[in-house]
């Protein structure tokens, strides 16, 4: 019996080891893209979200929304941003 531990409960260690060799075989490019892509789709969910939650707001309060979801304690209290 193996000690290895899929990445989730849902997935066989068949298949976590498959997609980790998949993976180690992409560039750093191609990794880097990937993460790229992430980004750019979790930023999109999350504006998705925002919007849903605050459907009224003005644009400038729904920037400020943004930016302190996103930078959380990092969003200085003085800054507005563009929206």
């Amino acid at each position: 019996m193996s000690s290895y531990q899929p990445q989730a409960i849902d997935t066989s260690e068949a298949s976590d080891r498959v997609f980790f060799q998949l993976l180690r075989s992409r560039s750093a490019q191609q990794r880097l893209q990937m993460a790229a892509s992430m980004i750019r789709n979790a930023r999109r969910l999350s504006l998705s979200a925002l919007r849903q939650t605050f459907p009224q707001i003005p644009p400038t309060a729904f920037a400020r929304h943004v930016a302190l979801a996103w930078l959380q304690a990092d969003c200085p209290a003085e800054f507005t941003p563009p929206y």
